[in-house]
């Protein structure tokens, strides 16, 4: 199987960016032209925007570790988590199950058992392609790219299904599934753009690989796609982040480019190139974060990758090419078509369609921002968790749910706790919160173990 699609968003492959500059490819090859993106191509230079950002920024997700068990990972227990450590439960043992029991199934057990498929197909599917033995950066992160670009991020929500079982979504329950929707469709129904070569070789970042497909994608079909995915058609694209052989997909959302300088063209560049531009170029996109049990909204994970490379111009002013200064690149670009967005949820993952209306999920169209979450105007929580009131639970003057120390979930209290200083009775039940120091950072959070009464 092809591991363009087995890809991690762990950190440990993303290597320092050296400065030894190289020209490799100055004008671009059939396979680096921005043209494969299916757009008409502005390239006069002068008029390209320096900086834009989409004005929705996509949603941070987890990337479902093969290794792991796949989205079939009971995530919420740390007890038999696995999908070959544990048996899913028959519809007997499901109606004599507490909500919380049910509510720590996996995602794909969830939905299987939405559907009433006690036989658990999706999440037999899951256990065989998953395991142990798979390499640990082996994911879903190409689905969570794409799904996170067209669908905007769900809430949690609560269904009963046809047998009468109570089933809680959380957050990241419906990104998994949406993930791997979006994941499976790249194997079944590939409906994608590509630009530039995949690399399957080790790549040191002091030396240039002989490998031609280790050295694209070209840098001046790079910035055209960018300027005119974003600045123009107002639509993210994904890029594999790494020049080696593991894969590290990330949606992009917004980018800055300063010039830094103009000069003669250097000896390799395109042939009718008369002058160049150095360009610094800043990538915005989102990474992985770990599963919450509610959607993130403004706590997503924001990286910026920072490029360095020419622009190649020739005597009308257009861009006819484009070289690396800096070691460090995209391996190559794709996107999906907005225009298939409902294509994602066929098959056994129709039903998944109405559960994302339910929670709130919508298809976001192109160049346009996210619409109001609709439905599920109540919000959700899994049975026996409290919800911390925004204007109560904070860290070092920082709302709980903007903090970048809460490691993006309000449920999680953090080390080094204190005594319970407040308990907040409301209709729900009791919220207890911790007085806590953390990295120097005073406040509350919500205590994790404190249950609704």
């Amino acid at each position: 199987m092809n591991r363009l699609f087995f890809c991690c968003v762990l950190v440990m492959g993303c290597g320092q960016s050296s400065q030894n500059q190289s020209h490799l490819g100055a004008a671009w090859d059939r396979q680096n032209n921005p043209k494969n993106f299916g757009v008409k191509i502005e390239t006069t230079f002068s008029n390209l925007p320096l900086k834009a950002s989409l004005e929705r920024i996509p949603w941070s997700g987890h990337f479902w570790p093969t290794h792991k068990g796949g989205i079939a990972r009971r995530w919420q227990t740390r007890s038999q988590a696995y999908p070959w450590q544990y048996a899913s439960p028959n519809l007997s043992q499901l109606k004599a199950m507490t909500a919380t029991q049910i509510n720590n199934l996996s995602p794909t057990e969830k939905y299987d058992i939405y559907r009433g498929l006690y036989s658990y197909p999706l999440t037999n599917k899951e256990r065989a392609r998953t395991g142990p033995e798979k390499p640990k950066w082996w994911g879903i992160c190409h689905g969570r790219s794409s799904a996170s670009l067209i669908h905007s991020e769900p809430n949690a929500t609560r269904v009963t299904n046809a047998d009468g079982i109570a089933i809680t979504f959380t957050a990241s329950d419906l990104k998994a599934l949406l993930s791997h929707a979006h994941a499976k469709v790249d194997r079944e129904r590939p409906r994608w753009r590509y630009i530039g070569f995949r690399c399957n070789d080790t790549v040191s970042n002091s030396t240039e690989s002989s490998n031609p497909k280790c050295n694209d994608t070209n840098a001046g079909g790079f910035h055209l796609a960018l300027v005119h995915q974003i600045a123009k058609l107002r639509q993210g694209f994904i890029l594999d982040k790494t020049r080696d052989a593991e894969v590290w997909n990330r949606p992009v959302f917004a980018y800055h480019s300063v010039i830094e300088s103009k000069r003669a063209p250097s000896p390799n560049a395109a042939e009718t190139a008369i002058e160049e531009y150095v360009l610094h170029t800043d990538v915005e996109v989102t990474e992985m974060a770990q599963p919450n049990i509610r959607p993130l909204r403004g706590a997503n994970v924001v990286k910026t990758l920072s490029y360095r490379y020419t622009i190649e111009v020739d005597k009308e002013g257009k861009v006819v090419g484009g070289a690396w200064l800096s070691w460090q690149r995209p391996d190559f670009l794709w996107k999906a078509s907005f225009q298939n967005a409902n294509v994602f949820l066929h098959g056994e993952y129709a039903a998944l369609k109405g559960l994302m209306e339910k929670a709130g999920s919508v298809v976001i169209l192109p160049g346009n921002p996210e619409p109001e979450p609709v439905g599920n105007e109540q919000e959700v929580l899994p049975p026996g968790v409290c919800k911390a009131e925004r204007d109560r639970s904070f860290l070092g003057g920082i709302p709980l749910f903007d903090n970048p120390f809460s490691h993006q979930d309000d449920y999680i209290s953090i080390v080094n706790t204190g005594d319970i200083v407040d308990l907040v009775g409301t209709e729900e039940g009791i919220h207890g919160f911790l007085q806590v120091e953390y990295h120097g950072l005073k406040g509350y959070v919500l205590k994790k173990d404190v249950r609704c009464q």
